[in-house]
């Protein structure tokens, strides 16, 4: 595994975290910006996949 795909993973598992221990002290608002951070992540870590596949096929 790449040291960039080990990166976006830690990324996004700490902001799940960060958002069960807003949900648990009840800050909504907070976890909902963490979560659309988050979500943010993966699109982005989706999106960079894709494009890594798309190079090799057309390699």
């Amino acid at each position: 595994m790449k040291t960039e795909e080990k990166a976006d993973r830690t990324i996004i598992e700490m902001l799940d975290h960060t958002i069960k221990l807003a949900e648990d002290d009840k800050r909504f608002a907070l976890a909902e910006i963490v979560l659309n951070a988050r979500d943010e992540c993966l699109r982005l870590y989706v999106a960079r996949h894709m494009t890594e596949a798309g190079n090799k096929g057309a390699a």
